[in-house]
Parts: C-alpha cells; structure tokens; sequence
C-alpha cells in the first residue's frame, strides 16, 4: 500500500489543504495489486478528530489493502460537511465534488459511480449519508460508522451543543429540508430516484449515537428502504470501529452479499 500527502489550493475552501490517500499499489508484490484504475472510498472524519487520525488509530490502510481500495481522507474539521459560502466554507462542495474531480484527475482512480464509495465515521458518517444522498450520481454506496444521523435530536439528548448545530445547519426546519440523513433518504426511495447502497452501524454501548441510528435504521425498514444494518457490542471509539471496519469495506467491494432490508 502507497500512502501519498497531497496539498493543494482548493477552490471551494479558498485555501490550501492537506489530504491523505491510501494506493492499492505496491512495486514488491506487484501480482497482489489491482489494475489501476483504482475502487475509491472517500472517507470522512469525525468531529474532533482529523484524517490522519483515522489512519493512526485504526485498520482502515491494511482492510484497504485487502480490499484492493483506494483510500482519499480529507480533513473535514468541525463542518459537518455543509456549505457555508459566507464565510468562504464549502465543504460539501469540497469533498462530494471538487475533491473527486482533483484526485481523478491526478491519481489512477475509475470515474465510475459503481467504482466511488462514500464513507465516514461520526460526523464523518453523517456526512457520508448526507453528501452520498445528495450526490447518488457520484456515489454508489454509502458505510457510516456510528453516524451522527439526526443532529437535533441528539441535541435533545444532550450529545451535541445547540450553538453548534444552529451554525452548521441552520435551524431544525431547515436541517430536516436540506441536511437530515433520513430525510433526503426517505423522499429519495419514495420519489423512486436513485439511491445509494447504505450500510450503516453502530455500538450498543454508544452513548452519543446508539438511539439515532437504531431510530434511522428502524424508519427505513418501516418505509421499505433497502439498507444493511448492523449493531453489537461497542463504544463511540476506535476498539469498536476496528471491529466494524472489515464489514464496511467488504459491503462497498462486493456488494449486497448478505440480505439487506
């Protein structure tokens, strides 16, 4: 596996940036590589935390390697990866759009829908479902791990301040028109669009995400979505995504081979 640390001046953020990126290549094992170009997972990182500390803290580079993946981590600071041209911020625009058109361009990566998966961890998570549902001619499937899948109601559980949220998303009536993951979700499957493939999971013991996303997982089912879940022992950290991230890959590299609904 080849890491790469790219910097380049984004438009969207009007800044320089850091990105990581994983590549399935490897000039001592050749014969264990994929023919470029490359299944690419853009995967987001959660509030608090940043790109590289997904790479230092979990397995996500050796499952990638298994899997033949190319990996892109930008780093989506405490955004929740909304737009907010006001204060020169996209970060939508940044990692659902500009961010797969540099690296295409620069790096061996398939420009296929079927080939370019979204994923994320917490925020990074809700990003994924969020930016994947608004996005589906991009994305063909989605993996959020413990996702931060209604930012109000886990404002009603006392998990996320309200400042913080009101400036991320606006109010609640605008965060359920324009950002909340079920949402977008449920118009989506009843207008009969295009939806991503979704997987999404989450530890009993999770404290800040566990009733969202059992919540959001239960609605869809309900509405007849197609949608992988899986929940089981673990907390709202790295022992618990470490455990799920093997799961999570194999569910974007081979499709839906265990039953969805």
């Amino acid at each position: 596996m080849t890491e790469i640390t790219l910097q380049y001046c984004s438009k969207a953020l009007r800044r320089h940036v850091t990105v990581w990126m994983l590549l399935p290549f490897d000039t001592f094992h050749p014969d264990r590589c994929p023919a470029p170009p490359y299944r690419t997972l853009y995967f987001l990182n959660g509030y608090l935390a940043n790109a590289r500390q997904i790479l230092d803290t979990t397995t996500l580079c050796l499952w990638a390697q298994r899997y033949g993946l190319a990996v892109v981590l930008p780093d989506g600071e405490n955004s929740f990866y909304v737009d907010h041209p006001e204060r020169n911020a996209l970060y939508g625009t940044y990692v659902a759009e500009e961010l797969v058109q540099v690296t295409r361009q620069l790096f061996p990566l398939s420009d296929r829908r079927e080939d370019t998966f979204l994923g994320g961890i917490s925020m990074g998570g809700f990003g994924a479902l969020m930016q994947g549902m608004r996005h589906p001619d991009t994305f063909s499937r989605i993996a959020a791990l413990s996702p931060a899948a209604q930012l109000y109601e886990m404002v009603r559980q006392n998990c996320l301040p309200l400042s913080e949220v009101e400036a991320a998303v606006g109010s609640e009536e605008q965060y359920l028109r324009e950002y909340d993951p079920g949402s977008l979700i449920l118009r989506a499957h009843q207008s009969g669009r295009k939806l991503p493939a979704l997987f999404f999971c989450c530890g009993t013991e999770d404290r800040l995400t566990y009733r969202v996303d059992r919540a959001l997982y239960e609605t869809l089912k309900k509405a007849g979505v197609p949608v992988r879940y899986s929940e089981g022992p673990g907390m709202h950290d790295a022992f618990y995504w470490n455990e799920v991230i093997p799961e999570a890959l194999e569910f974007l590299v081979s499709g839906a081979s265990k039953e969805e609904l």
